[in-house]
């Protein structure tokens, strides 16, 4: 930008809170660097657990654990794909970037990617107090700031949930972009804040707002220009945004559409305008109290009606604030700038536009609370101005509880993260019931291996009122717990649960897959194939129904259509190991034995662990005449299910055979 844009700078105003140095000349790098030791201790110190932490069933798996491209590591093609991609469905290449290199890095240790996640929390808090001390040279006030910002419960979320790396880097990044900005201001260079801001809107597009931020911050701490300045002197700092708001809409195009094209946004059509208004008015509201009581906090606050009441209350609080804060300008701008910067950051995911179950998240206020406690300590120090070193000394005393009490709060918080179990049973502890919460309770469950438990949990899924926020479907609720039922034993259960789910949505495939592959399994071949081929007709492109039709198809000895199926579910998904599997035994039946074996060899690269192909493959190499080589595989398929009367029954056959 020319340097014609910028308006002359007015000197600044002396004093504490605006521009006197707090440090003695020489001690200013020395007393800097053991603040932000001090900030990044104590953040290790709150955080320290998560290092033995493992992924958590929300978001986790989408962003890393099932993710192909992330468990790959940094690769050319993983580039491209985080480049082009819309999954998660946001666009922000640097987030999978970060993921791949974690990977490339550290594998899969999910402690390590807890790690780094501490470590951008304790950098953010570093450019959160060093920001504020450079605009502002209030070091006391700005080291504040940024212990708070390090210790706050509310920001347990971003830090301690793997997936939430997004809000780590992005704000990382935008205050990064705060320092080019403050560097432009004094003399640096425009195109440095474009860049970081770049950096910024691809880790995460809810920093849109940045360029507003920039306009109040022009007013307090830069003091650009003051509150009796009129439009000519707000005009060329307008015009010098311009770049970054068109970057900012571009980047909120893009992840709208890319939330329509994915199905993230159907809930905006369930939500009346009103019912919105509501939440957004409540929901500001909410996030001030837990700025103030951090008690209680959650990982999913699902959403809910307001009575006429709450909803005044809520806005008379955000009205009043505002006012106060506005009339306060000329004195305490601090206030106003900093109530502004809450209310504009949270703007984005205030729910205006919907996009997901939540009535709030602790997760959207990580930077926007930066206000917050710019208001807040800025405001007490000035209430302290003039004061006796007595009250001077008490003040301190009761920051160092506000800050203590705090840490311990947030270390608490972390540990409600420790495992996807402990996670949403301590959601159902302090929320009100929510089908979402249960699901992912039961699904944590079942996982441990503990199905009756798990059972209970998806029947309080169902139980539950649905809301308009909620992930799953009675009929999908109804299909897990199908599949549980299947897991405990409870197979006919399991089917009628099943029947029901495919009554309720007829139209999702999954289910009808679920429901013929439980009939099979109970012999009822003649009504699991129509549910396979129905699951074909409404989905051609996936494979685990024709590897389930193949099934049934062998079963009753046409061998031909059972090859084709199985060979067409390889084609469709490669690396499925059933249907490699499911292959070979129709080409072992056809005779075609050495094709057989090699089609087991594949299923058996792809799932070491499969019992079924184990056996198999050992009982067509005994057919081959390759005793030894059948003994080794049955052995294996036996240590993986020693109760398998099968395999004990063919392990005797084939000894006894060499005898």
């Amino acid at each position: 930008m020319p340097a014609t844009a910028r308006p002359t700078q007015r000197r600044r105003q002396r004093g504490p809170l605006t521009g006197k140095p707090e440090l003695r000349p020489g001690g200013y790098g020395l007393q800097t660097a053991v603040a932000c030791t001090i900030l990044v201790a104590m953040a290790c110190a709150v955080y320290a657990p998560v290092r033995h932490f493992g992924f958590v069933n929300w978001d986790d798996a989408t962003y890393v654990v099932d993710n192909p491209q992330v468990r790959a590591g940094l690769t050319w093609t993983g580039l491209r794909w985080a480049l082009t991609t819309g999954h998660a469905p946001y666009w922000h290449p640097l987030t999978w970037l970060s993921h791949m290199v974690d990977v490339s890095l550290f594998g899969l240790d999910a402690g390590a990617f807890h790690v780094v996640n501490v470590a951008i929390h304790a950098l953010n808090s570093m450019l959160v107090f060093l920001w504020w001390r450079s605009a502002t040279k209030a070091t006391l006030a700005s080291f504040f700031a940024g212990v708070l910002f390090a210790v706050h419960p509310l920001h347990v979320e971003s830090v301690a949930w793997i997936a939430e790396r997004k809000d780590l880097v992005s704000s990382a990044f935008l205050l990064l972009s705060l320092a080019s900005y403050l560097s432009y201001v004094r003399g640096g260079h425009y195109l440095l804040v474009l860049a970081t801001y770049c950096l910024a809107l691809m880790s995460k597009p809810m920093v849109v707002t940045f360029p507003v931020l920039l306009l109040l911050l022009d007013f307090w701490p830069l003091r650009r220009v003051t509150a009796a300045d009129d439009s000519a002197r707000w005009w060329p700092l307008l015009r010098e945004k311009v770049p970054l708001l068109a970057l900012a809409a571009a980047a909120s195009v893009v992840t709208v559409a890319i939330q329509a094209r994915v199905g993230a946004l159907p809930i905006v059509g369930r939500i009346t305008w009103s019912g919105r208004f509501a939440n957004i008015v409540v929901g500001y509201a909410r996030y001030l109290w837990m700025t103030v009581w951090p008690v209680n906090l959650g990982a999913y606050y699902p959403l809910r009606g307001w009575s006429a009441s709450v909803i005044g209350l809520a806005g008379g609080l955000l009205a009043v604030l505002t006012i106060a804060c506005f009339l306060g300008r000329r004195r305490y701008p601090f206030l106003l700038i900093g109530w502004l910067w809450f209310l504009v950051g949270l703007a984005p995911v205030s729910g205006v536009v919907q996009a997901g179950g939540q009535s709030v998240a602790d997760r959207f206020v990580y930077l926007p609370l930066v206000g917050l406690l710019v208001a807040v300590v800025w405001g007490a120090i000035g209430l302290l101005e003039g004061r006796s070193e007595r009250m001077s000394r008490l003040a301190a005393a009761l920051v160092a509880l506000i800050v203590i009490g705090a840490a311990v709060l947030a270390r608490g918080q972390v540990m409600t993260w420790a495992d996807s179990e402990t996670l949403w049973r301590h959601v159902l502890t302090v929320t009100e019931p929510s089908s979402r919460a249960y699901e992912n309770l039961g699904q944590a469950l079942r996982d441990k291996g503990e199905f009756n438990d798990a059972i209970a949990a998806y029947e309080k899924a169902i139980a539950v009122p649905q809301g308009p926020g909620d992930a799953s479907s009675p009929a999908q609720l109804r299909d897990s717990l199908g599949i549980t039922l299947v897991q405990a034993g409870q197979t006919a259960a399991a089917a009628a649960e099943l029947e029901k789910a495919a009554q309720l949505d007829p139209a999702l495939p999954e289910i009808r897959v679920n429901l013929g592959n439980v009939l099979a399994s109970l012999g009822n071949f003649a009504a699991a194939e129509p549910q396979f081929r129905e699951a074909i007709r409404l989905d051609p492109e996936i494979a685990e129904p024709r590897v389930g039709l193949g099934n049934v198809c062998l079963e009753r000895g046409d061998l031909d259509e059972a090859v084709s199926e199985y060979r067409e579910a390889v084609r469709l998904a490669p690396r499925l190991a059933q249907a490699h599997s499911g292959l070979a035994g129709g080409l072992a039946a056809q005779g075609a034995l050495d094709a057989a074996i090699a089609e087991y060899r594949v299923a058996l690269g792809l799932d070491p662990n499969s019992f079924t192909a184990h056996l198999n493959l050992g009982l067509v190499l005994a057919r081959e005449g390759k005793a030894a080589a059948a003994i080794s595989e049955v052995e294996t398929a036996q240590r993986l299910d020693p109760s398998s009367i099968a395999a004990r029954q063919a392990l005797a056959s084939l000894r006894r055979s060499r005898q």
